[in-house]
């Protein structure tokens, strides 16, 4: 039952449309806004420009894109989609190319064996663009990392056909964050 709790929380707190509205209009109105420093933009073209200025200041990014509340087959399916476009606005934008995946976005919740279909689609999508920076590598670095990379992508494909009993993630580090993002508004909306 415990285990429950924060899921249950942070998932009513993630869906709050009162939340997302306060969030937007207060904490990423301007450049300089509380939320901007952790989150890089409400779409891919925001987070893609937010990349661009902190890899100009020689640091390496991770995009993470938000929404794990899935109750259904067909939003796992649209999550997915949206990963697939992602991947493609990265490369296509040139900035580094760490995408972080989570699998209950990918459905783990609703259909384990649905989940590693779209985890395949993400990461078939994902080969293809690593082979083509590997046809585009113009050093032997840039294709040794693209060959790397490539591999990396090869056992991740391998091991999720493999391995489907995933296991879901502590639910301590999601109570904290919980707490933290509810603390935050709340000092947001006191002030």
């Amino acid at each position: 039952m415990l285990e429950a709790l924060p899921k249950a929380a942070f998932s009513a707190l993630a869906s709050s449309q009162f939340l997302k509205r306060v969030a937007s209009r207060y904490g990423m109105r301007r450049p300089g806004s509380f939320a901007r420093r952790f989150i890089a933009g409400e779409t891919t073209a925001e987070a893609i420009a937010a990349a661009k200025a902190v890899e100009a200041r020689g640091m390496t990014i991770t995009l993470d894109h938000l929404g794990e509340s899935l109750t259904s087959l067909a939003m796992a399916d649209a999550a997915t989609r949206e990963y697939l476009d992602i991947i493609t606005s990265v490369v296509d934008s040139g900035i580094g190319r760490n995408i972080s995946l989570k699998l209950t976005q990918l459905g783990l919740d609703v259909d384990r064996a649905s989940c590693v279909d779209n985890m395949r689609r993400v990461l078939d999508k994902a080969e293809d663009e690593t082979r083509r920076a590997a046809e585009l590598a113009s050093s032997p670095v840039q294709l040794a990392l693209a060959r790397k990379q490539a591999q990396d992508i090869r056992m991740l494909k391998h091991s999720c056909v493999r391995n489907v009993h995933w296991t879901k993630p502590l639910t301590v580090p999601a109570l904290v964050l919980t707490f933290g993002i509810v603390a935050i508004f709340v000092v947001m909306l006191w002030k």
